[in-house]
């Protein structure tokens, strides 16, 4: 690039260039189709000894040509010096300035003691950081042997979380019960000895000792190390009642979600008249619509034909919200499971008043599923597991609900297993 100025100052050293403007207007270089423009002031292109390069004429072509071009060529080379100085300058001063992050600033409102003072050197603040750190860790380990005895913080808490497949390792060996209040007949469930808590924190206190039985065995029989929640739908199900449906805002959300899709019931939208599904339909929910029939009357609708189904009577959101909110937390919550697994209120309804059995209820919550099933073939390893889930879900509030209803003499393992069968 030298060679090329020197060159090109040499083929117009004839020419002169006046400096008294108060800027240069850019002085542009066309070398090789590459295109660089500068400015600078009078008083700096004197000072770097341009000024003169650039006004001398010469009057000789042999000497004082020579050393007009020598004097420009230097003094541009010493110009493009500085700038490089300048730029590395401006560089450390840069990185000087950005030795902490701006996010420090922000930070230091939210927790002082964690943020490293841009003032302080980088070891005082590594230093800082460091016992800070010693001192959330030791304030972690007090409260894990000041919580052991009253169980407020279980093992089960730092030790794993769930992991991908749903499962948690775990954390105990021996499950027990204790009855808590002989006059109220409530029990608590031990592991290892110790009271186990709700998933929200609080006691997990159950209403009977048959329910307490059940959920106990729920918790002895998790093999292989592992706890696989998805395998313990009675604990489920006691603990949404226990942490969820005692608080009336949640309680009156769940009434008012059933209300909702109750014109959509799933026991109320048929398939058009005439064709042989809607005969399946009708006989499979018989035993449903003649119980609907007799709780909400008459008026009640049950036979739609379309998705978009007629609205129900006034009279008739009236009485099933007077039903709903007439009903336990523990039975709200076996009624919206059971809804909510059928997609039907009915459904769930008539399995929580026994007047069908779980088998029944899947059936009239599969009638269409398995009609195009016997005409389009079952798939392995998809409609097989559905069943055996939707089976899950509904044989497990009808079982609780049962369990809540039991007498004291009545044997826990024979109502379970009767209502899984």
């Amino acid at each position: 690039m030298k060679r090329m100025l020197k060159q090109l100052l040499i083929d117009n050293s004839k020419s002169s260039i006046s400096l008294t403007s108060s800027r240069f207007s850019e002085v542009v270089l066309l070398v090789g189709g590459f295109c660089r423009t500068r400015t600078a002031t009078p008083t700096t292109v004197a000072a770097r000894g341009v000024s003169s390069a650039f006004t001398t004429r010469s009057s000789s072509r042999d000497g004082k040509k020579s050393i007009a071009t020598s004097s420009t060529a230097s003094s541009f080379s010493s110009l493009d010096g500085n700038d490089d100085e300048t730029a590395n300058t401006a560089s450390s001063a840069s990185k000087k300035k950005n030795k902490y992050p701006s996010k420090f600033d922000s930070n230091e409102k939210v927790n002082k003691d964690f943020t490293p003072n841009r003032y302080q050197t980088q070891e005082e603040n590594e230093l800082k950081t460091k016992q800070m750190r010693e001192v959330k860790r030791k304030e972690y380990l007090e409260k894990i042997v000041k919580s052991e005895n009253n169980r407020d913080f279980q093992s089960s808490d730092h030790a794993n979380a769930i992991g991908g497949d749903g499962t948690v390792t775990k954390y105990y060996e021996n499950v027990d019960i204790r009855e808590v209040s002989s006059t109220q007949n409530q029990y608590e469930i031990l592991l290892d000895g110790k009271p186990l808590k709700s998933p929200k924190r609080a006691q997990f206190i159950l209403p009977n000792k048959l329910l307490a039985s059940a959920i106990a065995t729920e918790w002895a029989t998790q093999e292989d190390d592992l706890i696989r929640p998805f395998t313990m739908p009675l604990m489920q199900l006691s603990s949404t009642a226990l942490d969820h449906m005692s608080d009336y805002a949640t309680f009156d959300f769940h009434v008012k979600k059933l209300l909702e899709f109750f014109d959509a019931d799933q026991a109320v939208v048929a398939h058009p008249s005439g064709s042989e599904l809607r005969e399946i339909q009708l006989k499979t929910l018989k035993k449903v619509h003649d119980w609907a029939r007799r709780e909400f009357g008459e008026q009640l609708n049950l036979s739609s034909d379309s998705i978009f189904a007629q609205p129900q009577p006034e009279e008739v959101k009236l009485l099933m919200e007077k039903r709903l909110r007439s009903l336990s937390p523990w039975e709200m919550t076996c009624t919206f499971a059971a809804a909510a697994a059928a997609k039907s209120l009915l459904i769930g309804l008539a399995l929580n008043r026994n007047i069908i059995d779980p088998e029944e209820a899947l059936k009239c919550a599969r009638v269409e599923e398995d009609y195009q099933i016997e005409r389009h073939g079952f798939v392995e390893g998809g409609h097989d597991i559905d069943i055996s889930d939707l089976r899950v879900r509904l044989t497990a509030p009808h079982a609780l609900n049962l369990i809540l209803k039991a007498k004291m003499g009545d044997d826990v393992d024979i109502l379970v297993r009767n209502s899984f069968m």
